[in-house]
């Protein structure tokens, strides 16, 4: 999978870059018994498991909880939050940044799904 536009005034361009790119070095930072609980399957969705629904069930928990994690994952987990939550306007990201600390940042999970590597086809999601 070629995760670039190809052709065009946007060539070069790749949708979400940050995002996937500090998911995907949580994801390899995991050893192997992290790996084993963080891949919840093999393949990739072939969409967004909540598609473009206004409102959504919660998905079943999946992933690895923080609590299993290592400081430096942790770390690299938070910098990922902190890419979505610089998308918002300040007041709703500060609102959300005391939310995730004050409910506990140990109830929050990483899930993948699919390669872990660049161009690989994948899936993931934070959940907590």
């Amino acid at each position: 999978m070629d995760d670039e536009v190809r052709e065009g005034p946007r060539r070069g361009l790749r949708a979400l870059a940050s995002e996937e790119d500090e998911a995907r070095m949580l994801v390899q930072s995991l050893d192997a018994s992290q790996r084993a609980v963080a891949i919840y399957q093999e393949k990739a969705p072939s969409d967004i498991l909540t598609m473009n629904h206004r409102q959504v069930d919660p998905l079943k928990p999946e992933g690895l909880a923080v609590s299993a994690m290592k400081d430096e994952q942790r770390k690299q987990l938070l910098k990922l939050i902190d890419v979505y939550l610089a998308r918002m306007p300040e007041e709703i990201a500060a609102e959300r940044r005391a939310k995730l600390t004050t409910g506990g940042l140990e109830k929050i999970s990483f899930a993948w799904a699919g390669g872990i590597n660049r161009g690989d086809y994948h899936y993931y999601r934070i959940q907590g």
